[in-house]
């Protein structure tokens, strides 16, 4: 029964993600998310939520603090390391394919344009995303190895709030090996 278990999984980790996504429902987030090369990610985040929800997120290795925050809300502050496949609760996805690793946030799961009525889960955003190398395309605006993401209406387009950069300082190997072997 392994393509059942399977199912199952897929099944959970959908619910998990929308609960996640459900859970940061409009809510302002700013910070940094550094991509390693590892498979980890360093966060410093701030969150604003709404009166009566928790900034309890229970991430293994993040410091959680909240306050309440002066313009409403209560004001959730992140820091620490996770697994890169921690954050997919959140309906991130970050993913190392080769020596490119990508990183999106789509939680309409809309590959092409979204309906107008369908909830975006983010009020505002201004989050910068590092990665280790160069990056290769993006939905964000690119300075060098980090992507700043600041439009919400982005999540209403096309893949999201999506980054794809090398895993590594300087050019493809694909560029490299070849001119080492002559």
């Amino acid at each position: 029964s392994g393509p059942m278990r399977q199912l199952v999984r897929r099944l959970i980790a959908v619910m998990v993600g929308l609960v996640g996504a459900m859970a940061l429902a409009g809510c302002d987030v700013t910070g940094t998310i550094t991509v390693r090369a590892d498979d980890l990610v360093d966060l410093d985040l701030r969150v604003i939520v709404e009166d009566g929800e928790s900034c309890a997120w229970n991430l293994t290795g993040v410091r959680t603090s909240e306050r309440r925050n002066r313009g409403g809300g209560r004001l959730c502050m992140l820091q620490g390391t996770v697994p890169a496949e921690t954050l997919r609760r959140w309906g991130i996805d970050i993913a190392h394919n080769g020596e490119q690793l990508q990183a999106v946030y789509n939680p309409l799961g809309q590959a092409a344009v979204p309906s107008a009525d369908q909830f975006v889960p983010l009020s505002d955003v201004a989050v910068t995303v590092a990665f280790p190398g160069q990056i290769l395309e993006s939905t964000g605006v690119v300075e060098g190895n980090t992507v700043r993401f600041t439009d919400v209406a982005q999540l209403q387009r096309p893949y999201g709030m999506r980054a794809v950069a090398l895993d590594h300082a300087g050019p493809r190997w694909s560029l490299v090996l070849p001119a080492v072997t002559f």
